[in-house]
């Protein structure tokens, strides 16, 4: 009887946990997403990047005005620097040209960040002055461009 009362309930207890959905992250963006999670458990993380560029026309612009290199800062903290004749035909991959911000978004699938291109001057004394700032979105699981003008 015992025997019987207890594979009843193991039986149970299986159909049971059977019947229930796999959780895990059910977003394709993110970077732990589960093709096989039936349902969100809200422990989808992202990343993101972004790439600033320019082309050929504003390269000119930049060199003809005596502007050797621009520097990058997204959230104030310079992340690169590219000199002013390093120009592009059509927007450059993330991390295969220009300068490119990566982001561990965590579980956000958005977030704004602030940018601001500077350009250094050494003569008469060493300075840096701001180009041009502003502030971007950037969304999780995609590589995103600023073209800088």
């Amino acid at each position: 009887m015992k025997n019987i009362i207890f594979s009843m309930l193991t039986i149970t207890l299986l159909s049971v946990s059977a019947c229930q959905p796999e959780q895990g992250c059910t977003d394709p963006d993110s970077i732990n997403y589960s093709a096989t999670a039936e349902e969100n458990d809200g422990s989808c993380t992202y990343e993101s990047s972004l790439v600033f560029w320019f082309n050929a026309n504003t390269s000119l612009f930049f060199q003809n005005n005596y502007m050797d290199e621009l520097k990058v800062y997204v959230d104030d903290i310079l992340i690169g620097t590219m000199p002013s004749n390093s120009s592009y035909l059509s927007t450059p991959d993330c991390n295969a040209g220009g300068i490119t911000y990566n982001a561990n978004l965590g579980t956000a699938k958005t977030k704004t960040i602030s940018f601001i291109i500077k350009y250094p001057v050494y003569y008469p004394e060493p300075a840096e002055y701001d180009y041009i700032s502003g502030s971007l979105q950037i969304q999780g699981g995609h590589c995103q461009s600023y073209q800088i003008q």
